[in-house]
C-alpha cells in the first residue's frame, strides 16, 4: 500500500519536472526571462496549498454534486 503511494508520487514529480523543463526550454528559445517561472511557482504552490487545506470541503461539495 505504501509502495503505491510513493510510485504514485514519484510519477507526479518527474511529470512536473518535465513540464518545467520543457517550459524552460521553450523560453529558451524564445529568449524570454526566467521571471516568470517564479511567478507561477508560487501561484502554483499557493493554489495547491489553498486545494489541500479546503480538501474535505471540496470533496464534500464534489459528492453533494454526484448524487444531483
Amino acid at each position: 500500500m505504501l509502495v503505491n503511494s510513493v510510485i504514485i508520487i514519484l510519477r507526479e514529480v518527474l511529470e512536473a519536472a518535465l513540464i518545467i523543463s520543457v517550459l524552460l526550454a521553450i523560453s529558451q528559445q524564445l529568449k524570454v526571462s526566467r521571471q516568470w517561472l517564479f511567478f507561477a511557482l508560487f501561484i502554483g504552490l499557493t493554489g495547491a496549498s489553498v486545494y489541500a487545506a479546503h480538501i474535505e470541503f471540496v470533496s464534500m461539495e464534489w459528492r453533494v454534486l454526484v448524487k444531483k
